[in-house]
């Protein structure tokens, strides 16, 4: 019987992510304890990374588990993403604050006057 090697499907999806934390493979691979080489085979999809892997992962490129559990959301919602970012680098002071805008702006939406959304690009 053939071995069948199955690709690692989040592989662009940790590289956008840590494009976007500014990070280069090489800082990458220091932060989570390994070589640039398997980092580059993680985001080409060759490699799986293990759970202790997966989880420094998720801590350096501040995801959520969920980033990998539900890739339907995440892939197509970089917004999301970003905003995940800046919520955990924010202090509790500033927290409480966007949890009271985000109150405000789902009581009612028009109290606030926001720019426009813009479109979102599905190929970003």
């Amino acid at each position: 019987m053939a071995e069948v090697k199955l690709k690692w499907e989040y592989g662009p999806f940790v590289q956008k992510a840590r494009m976007q934390q500014g990070l280069t493979a090489e800082q990458l691979a220091e932060k989570i304890s390994c070589s640039t080489r398997y980092v580059q085979a993680l985001e080409q999809g060759t490699s799986r990374p293990g759970n202790a892997t997966l989880f420094r992962l998720c801590e350096v490129l501040s995801l959520s588990a969920d980033a990998f559990l539900h890739p339907e959301i995440t892939r197509k919602d970089f917004v999301y993403l970003n905003l995940i970012q800046r919520l955990a680098a924010c202090d509790e002071a500033t927290l409480i604050r966007m949890y009271s805008i985000l109150n405000t702006l789902q009581s009612d939406p028009d109290q606030l006057d926001f720019p426009p959304t813009p479109e979102l690009n599905e190929e970003e």
